[in-house]
């Protein structure tokens, strides 16, 4: 079994893929939206030790990334501790089993995506908030338009953002250990909300998304930023004999119109072909080249990498008995792959000994594991074998004499569609979609004679890791020594 390392470095951007290191970096991995305030098969509330099983345990299984719902608003009822019990009010040992869970996954190559909102009630969510600030009766969309409202999310997102680990002493905007925040799960509105108001679908959601968006890259993450929208159209087909309420503004998101003008990094989809009315006949023709192909045709053409988010099947749902999950999830894996996604993370499967014969989750053993076993050795073939992906350096050493080539330098092609030769010729180097692709063509991997006057003819090359940042903003942060600046601002921190 190979050895788990914990995780270094940014997981970034990439045109349409993601770079760790300089190198591609794909996942496959699960939700686990309640892990930090841990509700396990024994009712037990707050175990460390039941969080670092499922870590240890997951990562032995394969995965890299696993999603958590890092916010739980004054839901009175549940055993587990919530993270905001009442408004502007937060619970420190909370916080606390969220520190553990952050920086346990970090130390077993897990990254985490850290969802900070919900559309759905059953963590409280947009509802609580506009009850908590407007009373209660008053439509949840006031969410996204009023202006105390958003006030009260944006404070609990600051204090969660810039919140130091209590573990391993990061801010959570510095740790690796976090993929990606995300502005809310499953950000829409009720159905046919803005269109019966004679609103133009998806601009309510479009609004808020931007200003959140710009609200949290403003405290000065480290980490991307992503939507957490599930792949609703404002402007697609609507002449299909079935489903037309996820291309036609029924649900008030514009997925095309958040991934131009939002400002979010990568964009993802949710995929549940049974809960969305689908029979086990008429999925297979339409669900793959109508939904999973076509939204990531459309994140390409904005630049923009794409994820399967959210994906699985309800055992025992009417209609879809006898189908197992393994055969869902491998059409949903296998589209996804042929497409281009970056990745995927079933909902969900646990390390747990419970056995779950019904619903979306389910534990290793399962009608399921066979797929989603498959998806982690695919993820981990894409990042060369190493479950965590990254790697080393991509660039050379900096030495006094003539310039230095490292043995990691690659010369991947942001796409299959051209290589590296050509998008050099086409002057695409200097493009900061290409930072971390075409190494060797793009002349990034040998640095020029330092003091000592000569040789080699590389280029020394000063590119911030951030188009935000200058290099010596990152020198003057102490951020040369991080391992993700590796290849970046190279005269800035001396490598030259």
């Amino acid at each position: 079994m190979a050895t788990i390392e914990a995780v270094q470095g940014f997981v970034k951007p990439c045109g349409t893929k993601f770079c760790l290191n300089g190198k591609p970096y794909f996942f496959g991995g699960t939700n686990f939206w309640n892990l930090h305030a841990l509700n396990d098969d024994r009712g037990v509330t707050g175990s460390k030790a039941f969080i670092k099983n499922e870590l240890e345990t997951q990562a032995k299984k394969g995965v890299n990334v696993i999603r958590i719902f890092s916010h739980s608003d004054g839901r009175a009822g549940w055993r587990e501790r919530h993270l905001q019990p009442r408004l502007g009010v937060f619970d420190e040992e909370a916080l606390k089993l969220l520190d553990y869970t952050v920086a346990t996954a970090g130390e077993n190559g897990i990254r985490l995506i850290m969802c900070l909102g919900n559309y759905e009630p059953f963590t409280g969510g947009m509802q609580q908030y506009v009850d908590w600030v407007l009373g209660q009766g008053k439509d949840k969309e006031l969410f996204y338009t009023n202006a105390k409202v958003k006030e009260a999310y944006k404070a609990w997102v600051k204090m969660l953002v810039t919140r130091k680990n209590t573990v391993n002493g990061r801010l959570y905007k510095d740790d690796p250990s976090i993929l990606a925040f995300q502005a809310l799960n499953e950000p829409h509105t009720r159905d046919m909300y803005e269109k019966s108001k004679g609103l133009v679908p998806g601009k309510m959601v479009l609004d808020w998304l931007t200003e959140m968006v710009a609200f949290i890259r403003g405290l000065g993450v480290q980490q991307m930023i992503s939507s957490g929208e599930e792949g609703y159209k404002a402007d697609g087909d609507v002449s299909a004999p079935h489903n037309n309420w996820i291309n036609g503004g029924y649900k008030g998101v514009d997925f095309r119109g958040n991934i131009q003008k939002s400002g979010v990094d990568y964009t993802q989809i949710h995929a549940y072909p049974d809960n969305w009315g689908f029979t086990p006949d008429n999925y297979k023709s339409w669900y793959g080249p109508n939904f999973i192909k076509d939204r990531a045709n459309i994140a390409f053409s904005y630049n923009k990498p794409i994820i399967v988010e959210e994906y699985g099947l309800a055992l025992g749902r009417e209609g879809w008995k006898g189908v197992s999950r393994d055969s869902v999830m491998d059409y949903v894996n296998k589209w996804a792959q042929d497409s281009g996604y970056a990745g995927s993370l079933i909902w969900e499967v646990k390390a747990g000994n419970k056995q779950h014969s019904q619903g979306y989750v389910f534990s290793y053993g399962e009608d399921g594991t066979n797929a989603v076993t498959r998806q982690y050795t695919w993820a981990k073939e894409k990042n060369g074998g190493s479950a965590s992906g990254g790697g080393g350096s991509t660039t050379g050493g900096g030495g006094g004499g003539g310039g230095s080539q490292s043995e990691e330098c690659t010369d991947i092609p942001p796409n299959n569609t051209y290589t590296c030769v050509q998008q050099a010729g086409w002057g695409k180097c200097k493009e900061s979609w290409m930072r971390g692709f075409c190494l060797k063509s793009c002349n990034r991997c040998t640095t020029g004679g330092g003091g000592g006057g000569g040789g080699g003819g590389g280029t020394c090359t000063d590119v911030s890791p951030d188009k935000r940042y200058t290099c010596q903003q990152q020198g003057k942060w102490g951020k040369c020594s991080g391992s993700w600046m590796k290849g970046y601002c190279q005269k800035t921190c001396g490598r030259c």
